[in-house]
Parts: C-alpha cells; sequence; structure tokens
C-alpha cells in the first residue's frame, strides 16, 4: 500500500476553532430553537448594520431552501378537505382515500391508525394526507408478503405531511419478503415527504451466518423506476423528516434508484440503521441505460448517525455508508453532519464498465469516533469487478476519524483514474492507527492506474494522539472543535461554497 508523508502538527489546546456548517438549519427533530448569540455577535450587530442585512439576506435563503422550489410543480387540480376521526364524516383512513378525488387535501386527527395483517396504503390519485398532530400509522400487525409497504404512491402530486409510519417487520427470516415504510412507483411525480418519522421496519432477525447472497431488502422509503421503458420520476421533495432504527439487510435507509430525476433531500436526521443511510443508485436491474441513473439533485443539512453493518449478518464487514452515490450522477452533497458511520461518504459504482460522475462533495462535517470507521471519504470502486467514480469532486470537507481500530482512513480512493476528480481545500484528522489517505489494496490490475491519476492539492493532513480528545463535535450546532493553533487553510471555515 502506497503511503502519504504525514505532516505532523504540534496541537494547543489552549484555544480552539471552529469549524461550523454556515447556511444550515438541522432537522427540527434536533433544534427547534435558535441558540442565543453571544455577547460578541450582539456588539458586532449593533456596530455593523451591514451585518445585519446580510444575516438576514442569509436567513430568507435558509427559508428558500426549506421549500421545494423549482423541483415540485404544484398540483394544478384543487380539491376540498376531507377529515379523519372521531364524531368526522370519515371514521377511517381507506374510506377517505376511496372518495377522494385528484387536488383534495386527508386531514388526519389525532389517533394511531393500526393497520390489519392484510390491509396496507396505496395511493393512486394526486392527494395530499396530513397528519394533524401525533398520527402514527402502525403497521405491526401486517403480514409481510413479497414487495410489502405500508404506503404505496403510484400517482403524480402526493404529499405526505406529519405522519409517524412505523412497524412492518419480517418475522419469519424470509429473504424474498421486502418490507418498506414509503415507497414511491414509476411515473409518481412531484413526491413530497415532510415531517414525518419513519422507523421501527425491516427484519425481525437475521439468522446468524447469513448468506451474503441472499436477499434481505428492506427500506424505509424506496423512490425508483428502474425497468427499461419505464415511466421517469420527476420531481422529489424529502424534507424534515427522521427515519431510524432499521434492519434492512442488503438494502438502504432512504434510496433513490434508476430513473429519477429533480430531487432534493433536505434536513432529514437518520439514524441508528444497519445498512445505507442515503443511497442514490444508478444502472441496477440489468438496464444500463443513461436513463437508469438517479441524477439531479441535492443532498443538503441532514444529520446521519451510526449507520452500521456491523450487526448485520447479510455483511461480514462494517461497510455501511452515511451517504452513498452508486452509479448516480450530477449530484450536490453539502453542509451535511456524518457522525459514526462505516463510512462517511462514498461516490461509486458497483457496475463494471460504468462510472459514477460529477458528483460534488462539499463543505461537510464527517466525525467517527468508534471502532467500526473504515473511512471517512470514500471514492472509486472497491474492485477491478466494480465501476469507477470520475469528474467528481471533493472539495471544503472536514473528516475526523478517531476510532481505535486497527485500520482506517479519513479519505480512501479505490478504483478511480480520472484528471477531472479533485481533491482539494480538505482537512483530514486522524489517529495514529488510522491513514489519512489511503490509497486501494494492489491486487488490483494495473494498480497505479486505477488509484493515482487524481487532484490532490492544498489539503490538510494531520495525525495526532495527545490532544485527540480536544476535538470535540456539536450535533445541534453542526460544530467540530479543533485547536486555533492548526492555522488550517484548508476544510470548513476556508470558503463557502465555491461551485
Amino acid at each position: 500500500m502506497k503511503k502519504l508523508v504525514k505532516s505532523l502538527m504540534n496541537i494547543n489546546c489552549a484555544a480552539l476553532m471552529l469549524i461550523n456548517l454556515a447556511g444550515c438549519t438541522f432537522s427540527a427533530h434536533l433544534q427547534n430553537e435558535k441558540p442565543v448569540a453571544n455577547q460578541q455577535e450582539t456588539q458586532e450587530e449593533q456596530e455593523n448594520p451591514q451585518n445585519n442585512q446580510q444575516n438576514d439576506q442569509q436567513e430568507q435563503q435558509n427559508k428558500n431552501d426549506e421549500q421545494p422550489s423549482s423541483v415540485i410543480q404544484e398540483n394544478p387540480e384543487k380539491g376540498i378537505v376531507r377529515t379523519v376521526g372521531e364524531n368526522q364524516k370519515y371514521t377511517t383512513l381507506s374510506s377517505a382515500i376511496k372518495d377522494a378525488k385528484n387536488g383534495d387535501v386527508i386531514m388526519i386527527d389525532s389517533q394511531t391508525i393500526n393497520l390489519g395483517t392484510t390491509e396496507t396504503i396505496n395511493i393512486n390519485k394526486s392527494i395530499t394526507l396530513k397528519g394533524l398532530e401525533n398520527v402514527k400509522i402502525d403497521a405491526s400487525q401486517v403480514k409481510v408478503n413479497g414487495d410489502s409497504s405500508i404506503i404505496t404512491i403510484t400517482a403524480p402530486y402526493v404529499t405526505l405531511d406529519n405522519l409517524e409510519i412505523c412497524g412492518l417487520t419480517e418475522k419469519s427470516n424470509n429473504d424474498k419478503n421486502h418490507p418498506c415504510g414509503i415507497r414511491v412507483e414509476a411515473g409518481a411525480n412531484n413526491i413530497k415527504i415532510i415531517n414525518c418519522k419513519i422507523h421501527d421496519i425491516g427484519y425481525k432477525t437475521y439468522p446468524k451466518g447469513s448468506d451474503p447472497d441472499s436477499h434481505y431488502n428492506g427500506h424505509g422509503i424506496w423512490i425508483g423506476s428502474q425497468k427499461k421503458g419505464g415511466a421517469e420520476i420527476n420531481g422529489v421533495y424529502i424534507y424534515n423528516c427522521e427515519i431510524y432504527n432499521l434492519k434492512i439487510g442488503n438494502s438502504e435507509s432512504l434510496v433513490l434508484n434508476g430513473n429519477v430525476t429533480n430531487f432534493q433531500i433536505i434536513n432529514n436526521y437518520i439514524h441508528d440503521c444497519d445498512n445505507i443511510g442515503i443511497d442514490i443508485i444508478g444502472y441496477e436491474a440489468g438496464n444500463f441505460s443513461s436513463t437508469n441513473r438517479a441524477r439531479n439533485g441535492l443532498i443538503k443539512g441532514n444529520i446521519v448517525k451510526n449507520i452500521s453493518s456491523k450487526n448485520n449478518y447479510t455483511y461480514k464487514d462494517c461497510c455501511a455508508g452515511g451517504i452513498y452515490v452508486d452509479g448516480g450522477t450530477d449530484v450536490e452533497i453539502q453542509n451535511n453532519l456524518i457522525i459514526d458511520c462505516d463510512i462517511g461518504i462514498e461516490v461509486a459504482s458497483e457496475h463494471e464498465g460504468y462510472a459514477t460522475n460529477d458528483i460534488r462533495v462539499h463543505n461537510n462535517i464527517i466525525y467517527n469516533s468508534n471502532t467500526n470507521s473504515w473511512a471517512g471519504i470514500s471514492m472509486g470502486g472497491a474492485g477491478i469487478e466494480n465501476g469507477e467514480a470520475t469528474a467528481c469532486k471533493i472539495i471544503n470537507n472536514t473528516v475526523f476519524c478517531k476510532g481505535n481500530g486497527e485500520s482506517g482512513s479519513a479519505f480512501v480512493i479505490q478504483k478511480a483514474n480520472d484528471a477531472d476528480n479533485i481533491i482539494k481545500n480538505n482537512i483530514f484528522i486522524t489517529t495514529k492507527n488510522y491513514e489519512p489517505i489511503e490509497y486501494a489494496s494492489e491486487d488490483l490490475d494495473d494498480y497505479d492506474n486505477q488509484t493515482l491519476n487524481q487532484v490532490i492539492d492544498n489539503d490538510e493532513f494531520i495525525v495526532n494522539d495527545k490532544d485527540i480528545k480536544s476535538f470535540e463535535v456539536d450535533e445541534k450546532q453542526g460544530t467540530l472543535k479543533l485547536p486555533s493553533s492548526l492555522k488550517v487553510t484548508a476544510g470548513r471555515g476556508a470558503g463557502d461554497n465555491i461551485f
């Protein structure tokens, strides 16, 4: 393995520098109040009215980020409001959906909706389901049979708002049964999933020693169109949702797969799942057409935490990514906070001869303090039989690997051979057990040409054990404390959005 010369830097813990995710408002599940400005900030605002104007502009920009903007078109049909609840015209959700017309809004009073053993919710009309308060759709009694979802959407202009969706689990260890929280199928354009909780879905247990080639495939949210000639899904907005406690086997917590375009995944909290947090996929189901790739998307302001396949018996290794792009294209990944995932962000392709390309990863903080972490950021295919990563930009990120494992790296280059790959202006921080930067295993054919043709410039590589405890992450504020004496010229804080 080729090793980069490490530059050791003296770290003074007396003063601390704060690297933050500027311009982000994290999920309301974690942060419902604005932080109180300190005395110095207040004084500066009074003395610099121009700052107030700039802050107002930034706040307006944050509000704009919370809107679906151009990725979602509003439903041209305006319907009526139908209310479900006690002493209402509709006492069951199913009856309200049956009567609903395109454009209707179904308001659900506070209640738990317990689905029966064969009952699920199928939405084939352009409607909105909105929970008024504490609305839970509980599928714990539903028997999983093949591809089973609590909610399936096949129509355009559908909104799910303020719903708790939970409980669908495969209890018999049958890997032919695939539980899912929300499933969005081909042709379902202009879909909004906002302010929802999706949790406790997947497989009750895995048999120990499960075959890695088994098909345990569960999902929190699955949005996809993979078949040749399948209809495009255009316009997806997922905002302020919490996804957690999923046991999903070989699959993903939130995935956009295939012919999906114009999407935004913003300000969500995804945590404590045993496989990938967010996945953007292309080239699956034997369809290698250029349209079978999720594309033209933004992943911003999310917190992704505790994503690990350590106890997922369908894997032999800890290899679950917090955010993963596998075959997708034209995706912006910015201002996310990723904590204790096997791989923080992965940009790769699992299909030989096909590349993930034009992925822009910038201004993220990745903080790994557990023993499972294999990489902060990984780029390229995992082996010679995989595809590549091309024309990708990894810029202005801060990656901190503090784990006590025997091996791991802040940044890993695997099968990636492209001069248009740019790794620049990042901070990579590790303990002595970890490499700041690592190249792929040398069993790759034509090793040098598979890994070394990248532009790596102006990055900081820091290896330190003595003062490693001085590095602290604040989830609510989206900040990482570093010793101020580092005098860094890279990473977060050295410049904002440069694209």
